[in-house]
């Protein structure tokens, strides 16, 4: 398992414990998703921030924040749906967190994440 793999266990984990859902919500996660929003608890309900529920690769990840950039609320929920528990993994939550109320940052946060795809 890849080490985001492992983070996306953790995180549904920590979200549905080790029960049946759990198990079938991990079943069906893409290999390649680093980041759930999961679906509202009331039926009907918006999602936060027009976000899409479902799975986000890197580049989706990449997309959402962009287009997020500008707005400190979004920044904060999807750093939280990122967080792991990992003091390796959530730096780049801790970013996210420490300059949700500056776009121009945030932007750049994302360039950098951005062309690190690219050299993986």
């Amino acid at each position: 398992m890849t080490p985001i793999g492992r983070i996306v266990e953790l995180l549904l984990e920590d979200d549905f414990g080790d029960d049946e859902d759990y198990r079938e919500v991990w079943d069906t996660a893409p290999n390649d998703a680093v980041l759930l929003i999961p679906d509202s608890e009331n039926e009907g309900d918006p999602s936060p921030f027009g976000i899409t529920p479902g799975y986000y690769d890197q580049s989706g990840l990449v997309g959402l924040l962009s287009r997020h950039s500008r707005n400190p609320e979004a920044i904060q929920f999807i750093a939280d749906m990122l967080e792991s528990g990992l003091p390796e993994s959530d730096q780049f939550v801790q970013l996210l967190r420490q300059n949700k109320h500056n776009p121009a940052q945030i932007a750049r946060i994302v360039q950098k994440f951005h062309q690190s795809l690219w050299r993986t």
